[in-house]
Formats: structure tokens, C-alpha cells, sequence
């Protein structure tokens, strides 16, 4: 009876154990909630393109890439933003257009935080300060 009783609870025990356990995929934050990179676009004539540091904020990874012609801003992008499935990919869908239009008309980083993505908007506006740095327009 004894052995019978073992069995049954170590079975069981083993049974919750495993219904319990979830698997970890050993990515890092950063892996996990930044959408892939976007390839660049292809080269116009007198247009040059620069892309702004990966910035690190409590959402996720955000890194924005300009593209200048005439030494203004033609297209912004985030080529990189947080992603994961969810209410982030909810919000980043709505607010990276917004932030991408905002940042051409305003041929500045000086652009509004988008509601509900404000880790990433400030992310996008530092990523894009840093790309107008480099490029020599601040």
C-alpha cells in the first residue's frame, strides 16, 4: 500500500510540475521586444541616408534612420522598435507612423511624444537627434 501511495503522489507531483513549467528561450530583452532591422531604402541620386544609435528604453530598443536630401529630412524610419506580440505591437503600429511623419515635418527631433508610446517616442526622438548630429544638422 505504501508503494502504491509513492507512486501515486510522485506521479502526481511529476504531472503539476510539468503543467507548470514554461520554457524560457534565453533571449535577451533587447532580442525579444526589437522588431527587426529594416533594410535600407535604395540610394537617389544626391540623397544620403544615416541612421541614429540603438536606444535602449524601458519598452524596448528603438534606432531611427534618416534619409537627407538637400540636407533635409525626406524620409524618417524607425528600423528598429519594440515588437513583441501584444499591446506594444498595438501601440508601436499607430504611434512609429506618427512619430516617422512628425520627424519630416518638422526637420527636427523636436516632435511630440505619441500617447501611450512614450518610452518609444523618446527613444525615436533621441535615435533621430543623434542621426541629425552626424549628419552635421543640429
Amino acid at each position: 500500500m505504501g508503494r502504491i501511495s509513492f507512486a501515486l503522489l510522485s506521479t502526481v507531483a511529476v504531472l503539476v510540475l510539468l503543467f507548470g513549467y514554461r520554457t524560457s528561450t534565453g533571449e535577451s530583452a533587447e532580442q525579444v521586444q526589437a522588431a527587426p532591422a529594416v533594410p535600407a531604402p535604395a540610394p537617389v541620386a544626391g540623397a544620403r541616408t544615416v541612421t541614429g544609435p540603438a536606444v535602449t528604453t524601458s519598452r524596448g530598443v528603438v534606432q531611427v534612420r534618416i534619409t537627407l536630401q538637400d540636407n533635409k529630412i525626406s524620409v524618417s524610419e524607425a528600423v528598429r522598435f519594440p515588437n513583441e506580440p501584444g499591446r506594444h505591437r498595438e501601440i508601436n503600429s499607430r504611434a512609429i507612423p506618427q512619430l516617422n511623419a512628425q520627424a519630416v515635418r518638422a526637420q527636427s527631433a523636436d516632435i511630440d511624444a505619441v500617447t501611450g508610446a512614450t518610452a518609444t517616442s523618446q527613444g525615436y526622438r533621441d535615435s533621430l537627434q543623434a542621426a541629425l548630429d552626424e549628419a552635421g544638422l543640429t
